[in-house]
Parts: structure tokens; C-alpha cells; sequence
């Protein structure tokens, strides 16, 4: 299903049955799926908004389609507890600004969020994972964006995890990014801020082509050389990343192969990246911090392990009193 609404209230809809009442402002609890190949070049975009202000989406589950909610020219609009997956872009949103998306969930599509031309968006406890369908693949992409907020979201087994690309003054904190190809990679980006995430299990942790004044300040990187003397919790080593092998893997793709390789790390240890493409955490903490992810995670098991022991040791208990009175 294509559902397109504007202010005046009309909307058009293809491609299946409408699932959903889409003539109010709170739009939930909608399943949208093409029912077509992921190749078939005719599927349509699932929700699209166009010159639609102050709407809601809410728990919708969209798949196999175009991109999943596609937006432009429509602000101040939130996107809440939605899935996307096996789509182009998860989210597309375009020349919009004051955009809240939290807690979604994005996988298995060419990009999980494009923010494109936004200002004053904010992206928080999402999750953007197994977005790899080619090498150019991105959990989330900020294009020409300012003023995002990007905070305690989940990036995991993508191609890139964020892509920052001509885009300034945006601040990222509080992420964790693991495994992925490219932690963080920075295109043309400036005066954006870079601070308490924590990069995990990537091939590279980070890149930068042609990228400058951007602040990297307290992140956790488990491939960086640490020492703390003065035992303040932050490294008295600053951290650069070398991005060598991630900008050759970027030009020949195939090149991703040769990771690990002895004789290309050899290598990338000779030949140095240009100091403007090198960058550098001054600060860099000692220690993986536990996400609010994780907390939550641990808080439901911790809760889920107690109620099994209750009733177990009920159950045990009053096993043990019938076999008490029956002797």
C-alpha cells in the first residue's frame, strides 16, 4: 500500500487494500507490504507525505516496498515505534525540518534513514541494523543537514553506520556503533560534534574526505592504544584513526577481502592518510559503557529471570508440602 496525504485531507493509495484510516492526524498499528519482488521496479513508496505538517505515525510495520515513509516539504512531523525493512530507504526525509524519529526500527534496506536537507531533527533509540545491500549501504545517512540531534541509537552489522556528508553543526552522542564495515565516515562535513559513543567491533572505526573543525571528544574505540596514568577513566593517549584502508576499500570494493591481511596492514602502517583526512579523539574514555539499550535489555532480563525463579521455587515448595502430607 502507497498512502499519500496532504493537509486538505485527500490521499491516494495503491498497490493493495487500505489497512489504515489515513484522513486523521495519529496514523498507528498499519502493516503495509507490495507483495512484490525486491527488484520489480514499479513498487511505490509506502506512507508519503507532501506538504503535511504535525502528523503522527505510530507502531506501523512497512515492507518490500519503495521507501518505506517518504517525506518532503513537511515539518514538525513524528515518527514513532515504526518498522521498516527490506526497502530501499527505510526513511526518506527531504526538505523538512523539526522531524522527531524515535524508536524505530530499520533493517535489511539499501539505507536505513536518509536525512536530507533537514534542520532541528532529532533521532533518538532507534535501531539501524544489516542495512548492506552494496557496498554504498548506510544505517544513517545526514545529508546537507544541520542542527540534528543523533543520540543513543543502536548501528549494527550495516556497510556504514552514519554517514555525515556536507552536513555542519550536528551533534551524535551516546551511540553505540558495532560491527559494521565503517563506523562513522565524514564527507565534505564541518563543526559537528562527536562525542560519548562507543565503537565496537568495526572493520574501520571511522574515515574523512575533505572534513574539518569537527569535534571528536570522549568516545570509547576498542581499537585504540590506551594508557591511563592518573586514573581519570579517559586515555592519556589520543586517538587517530587511520582511515587508509577503508578509503581504498571505498574506491576498489573488492579490496574489503584483503582485511586483516598482513601484508595490507603492513602496509597501512607505512603509508599514512593525509593529516586533514585523519581523525582525532583527544579524549578518548577507557571503558565500554553500558548503553541505555543495554540497560533496558538487562533491566527486562533481570526482571524476566526473577519471576521464572519465583515459580520455580513455588512450584518446588508446594511439590515438596503434597509430598509432606502424603507421607
Amino acid at each position: 500500500m502507497t498512502a499519500k496525504k496532504k493537509d486538505d485531507g485527500t490521499e491516494n493509495e495503491s498497490n493493495a487494500d487500505s489497512s489504515g484510516d489515513m484522513s486523521g492526524h495519529d496514523h498507528s498499528k498499519m502493516t503495509i507490504n507490495s507483495k512484490r519482488n525486491e527488484k520489480d521496479t514499479t513498487r511505490e513508496n509506502g506512507i508519503a507525505l507532501y506538504n503535511s505538517t504535525d502528523n503522527r505515525f505510530i507502531s506501523n510495520k512497512i515492507e518490500k516496498v519503495l521507501d518505506g515513509i517518504y517525506i518532503e516539504k513537511s515539518s514538525r512531523n513524528q515518527f514513532l515505534k515504526n518498522k521498516v525493512t527490506d526497502s530501499r530507504y527505510g526513511f526518506h526525509l527531504m526538505f523538512s525540518d523539526n522531524l522527531t524519529i524515535v524508536q524505530n526500527e530499520a533493517s535489511r534496506n539499501f539505507v536505513g534513514a536518509m536525512v536530507m536537507e533537514t534542520s532541528e531533527t532529532e533521532i533518538k533509540g532507534n535501531q539501524f541494523a544489516d542495512n548492506k545491500t552494496n557496498v554504498n549501504a548506510t544505517g544513517l545517512q545526514i545529508y546537507q543537514s544541520e542542527k540534528t540531534s543523533v543520540s543513543n541509537n543502536h548501528l549494527s552489522g550495516n556497510r556504514i553506520g552514519i554517514s555525515v556528508e556536507q552536513a555542519e553543526n550536528n551533534q551524535i552522542t551516546d551511540n553505540q556503533v558495532e560491527k559494521n564495515f565503517i563506523g562513522i565516515r565524514l564527507l565534505r562535513a564541518k563543526n559537528n560534534q562527536i562525542t560519548s559513543n562507543q565503537f565496537v567491533s568495526n572493520v574501520s572505526d571511522a574515515s574523512a574526505t575533505s572534513s574539518s573543525k569537527n569535534k571528536l571528544d570522549g568516545n570509547y574505540w576498542d581499537s585504540a592504544v590506551k594508557v591511563d596514568r592518573d586514573k581519570n577513566g579517559i586515555s592519556d593517549l589520543a586517538f587517530e584513526t587511520n582511515p587508509y584502508f577503508a578509503s581504498l576499500a571505498e574506491e576498489n570494493p573488492s579490496y574489503q577481502f584483503f582485511f586483516g591481511a598482513p601484508g595490507l596492514s603492513i602496509t597501512e602502517k607505512m603509508l599514512k592518510t593525509e593529516s586533514k583526512e585523519i581523525l582525532t579523539d583527544q579524549k578518548p574514555v577507557m571503558t565500554l559503557q553500558e548503553t541505555k539499550t543495554v540497560k533496558q535489555h538487562s533491566s527486562l532480563w533481570v526482571f524476566v529471570i526473577a519471576i521464572v525463579m519465583i515459580i520455580t521455587s513455588s512450584f518446588i515448595f508446594i511439590k515438596g508440602r503434597i509430598t509432606n502430607e502424603k507421607n
